[in-house]
């Protein structure tokens, strides 16, 4: 297909598109995405491909082009765990298409517990994983008032561990997991609270979509990701990681107040326009010096 430019994402689709690209000619510029904290991934890996991936990337990315990371703690992470030089890493953020959240989130949630609703209503969303750390939003659920229920929009691996660990807290009846759902936008905007509860992240778009409809948020100061986008506290509640007492105390607080009031400021630097535009940028100066790499036997002739 002789592309422009590559663009992969995830470590071993990077690893795999480098690869690749120098084995054609003329070579097709690769420029590599990270969109996680490769060394809190790689220290919790269940797997040995997943335990040496930092040296991996410390071999592969140097023959990248461009290096992109979707925040500036997963950057810092990468300088750090790989030894990529960090004057060499973009910071773009994810996009969202705001307009697309909009429109889904005009539809009715579908869960009985958000229509209508008999009290207040905690929106979580994310596969069920170790990263995720539901274990700690249930036991802060445990702490909250008996009338506090809390969804989990996801699927994953730790669903026994969670249903076991709710009935063990005594709050099944005030916890559903009700799996994958298409379309969440209806269920994070008529939710009370949307939470976070990971231990790491690279740049959590829920909570981007949620300051766009504008629902309060609490979330883990995790990294990366929350802290950038929340204004390190200015459009939601930060608490520390795996402590269900500061999680239970920032929901209640949110219940209460209704959260810091929404701020366009928050949310438009994640615009397909503001992203894309600075994509275009990047990718112009790796195509650019790319032809001007190959121009150069034709002038020297």
């Amino acid at each position: 297909r002789r592309p422009d430019v590559v663009v992969p994402a995830i470590c071993h689709m990077n690893l795999g598109a480098l690869l690749a690209a120098r084995l054609v000619r003329p070579r097709v510029p690769v420029v590599v995405t990270q969109h996680n904290q490769l060394g809190l991934a790689a220290g919790h890996g269940a797997q040995v491909k997943d335990r040496v991936m930092p040296w991996r990337v410390r071999a592969g990315y140097p023959w990248a082009d461009g290096v992109v990371a979707v925040s500036e703690g997963v950057a810092v992470d990468l300088a750090a765990s790989a030894r990529v030089p960090r004057q060499s890493i973009d910071v773009v953020y994810n996009p969202v298409d705001f307009e697309r959240v909009a429109a889904a989130a005009a539809a009715p949630p579908e869960h009985p517990w958000l229509a209508p609703k008999a009290g207040p209503v905690l929106v979580a969303g994310g596969r069920l994983t170790a990263q995720k750390d539901f274990a700690t939003l249930l036991r802060a659920v445990a702490l909250l008032d008996g009338d506090v229920r809390l969804l989990v929009l996801g699927e994953g691996e730790l669903r026994p561990h969670l249903e076991r660990l709710a009935r063990d807290l005594g709050v099944e009846h005030r916890v559903d997991l009700p799996g994958f759902a298409p379309n969440p936008y209806p269920s994070y905007r008529a939710a009370d609270v949307v939470v976070l509860s990971s231990r790491w992240e690279g740049l959590p778009t829920v909570l981007v979509e949620a300051l766009f409809l504008g629902t309060p948020i609490v979330s883990t100061d995790c990294p990366s990701g929350p802290a950038e986008i929340l204004g390190g506290g200015r459009w939601g509640r930060l608490v520390p990681t795996a402590d269900p007492e500061a999680l239970a105390a920032a929901i209640t607080a949110s219940l209460a107040d209704g959260g810091p009031p929404p701020d366009p400021v928050a949310w438009e630097r994640f615009s397909l326009d503001a992203v894309s535009g600075r994509w275009v940028e990047i990718l112009e100066a790796v195509t650019s010096r790319r032809r001007r790499l190959l121009e150069r036997p034709s002038s020297r002739a």
